[in-house]
C-alpha cells in the first residue's frame, strides 16, 4: 500500500513523490481448478453420449491468488477404443472409441481444439504454458490414455474465474464408434486449468 508525501524538496515543484511501505505480510490462498464428469453412463454403440463436465474454482491453501485467469477444461478421450491402432502402428486397425462432437455452456458453443496424441503419446497444449513460458506438453500416459487418443481443450468464455463464482456445467457431446466393443468401458478424463495462472 502506498502513500504520497513531499519527500524531496526538489520535486515539490513537479508534484508528489510516492513512498511505499509494507503494512503487513500476507499469505494469499491459491485457486485450484476442478473439473468433474457426470452422465454418459451406458450409451449404445454408434450413438451420441451426452455428459456434463462441471468446472469450479476451489481455494487450495497454497500461496497465490484466489482468482484464476483464462480457465479451460481438458478432456482426454479414448478415441482408439479397445483395439484401434495408434499413429505408426501396424497392422492398422480402425479406431473404435469416442470422438468429440461439440460442447456448449449456457446454450453457447464453447471454443475447442482437438489434438491427437502422437506416436510418443504426447500432445502440445494449444494455449496453456509451463513455468518457462513454453506451451505445455500433455502426456497421454498420465491419464491412462495411449497414442492415437485425443486431447480436447475447451476454452471457457471467462477472462477470470473466482472461487465465489458458481460452478459452471458444460454440456459435451461425444460420438461412440459403431465399431466399439460391446461391454468394454471407454473412460474419459477431465482436468481443469488456468492458461494464465492464478
Amino acid at each position: 500500500m502506498g502513500k504520497w508525501a513531499r519527500a524531496d524538496p526538489d520535486l515539490a515543484a513537479e508534484g508528489l513523490e510516492p513512498i511505499f511501505e509494507l503494512l503487513e505480510d500476507r499469505l494469499l490462498f491459491a485457486a485450484q481448478p476442478v473439473a468433474t464428469v457426470s452422465g454418459g453412463g451406458e450409451t449404445l454403440v454408434g450413438e451420441t453420449a451426452h455428459v456434463t463436465v462441471t468446472f469450479d474454482n476451489a481455494p487450495d491453501g497454497s500461496p497465490g491468488s484466489n482468482t484464476g485467469f483464462s480457465p479451460y477444461v481438458d478432456l482426454i478421450l479414448p478415441t482408439r477404443g479397445a483395439d484401434g491402432s495408434g499413429p505408426g502402428e501396424t497392422p492398422v486397425q480402425p479406431k473404435d472409441g469416442v470422438t468429440f462432437q461439440g460442447a456448449s455452456l449456457l446454450g453457447q458453443q464453447v471454443q475447442s481444439v482437438s489434438i491427437e496424441f502422437d506416436a510418443s503419446g504426447n500432445a502440445t497444449h494449444p494455449f496453456a504454458r509451463d513455468s518457462s513460458g513454453s506451451l505445455r506438453v500433455v502426456h497421454a500416459s498420465d491419464y491412462g490414455a495411449k497414442p492415437g487418443d485425443t486431447l480436447v481443450s475447451l476454452q471457457l468464455p471467462f477472462g477470470s474465474f473466482a472461487p465465489d463464482q458458481p460452478a459452471v456445467p458444460i454440456d459435451v457431446q461425444l460420438g461412440v464408434s459403431n465399431l466399439a466393443d460391446v461391454g468394454v468401458p471407454l473412460s474419459i478424463s477431465a482436468v481443469g486449468g488456468f492458461a494464465f495462472g492464478r
